[in-house]
């Protein structure tokens, strides 16, 4: 089947967001650009006060094929 799913991203899709993320920096060759890391975005997009949301775009076979990464702003 090359049906893909949108599901919000859990904890443990953060290696396959950052790698997303990196491979995109390399296309646009900027690789040094991405400070982020797995581990980062555990700690700032889960929890009682997150800073982002994450979707991905899953595939039954490829797994993980694409990501939607958002925040909002927060008003003063």
């Amino acid at each position: 089947m090359n049906e893909i799913h949108i599901r919000p991203a859990g904890a443990g899709d953060m290696p396959a967001v950052h790698a997303l993320v990196q491979e995109l920096a390399e296309f646009e060759r900027a690789p040094e650009e991405v400070e982020t890391s797995p581990a980062s975005y555990l700690a700032d997009g889960f929890g009682e006060d997150p800073a982002f949301s994450c979707l991905v775009a899953e595939h039954a076979e490829a797994g993980i094929v694409g990501i939607a990464l958002y925040y909002y702003l927060k008003t003063r």
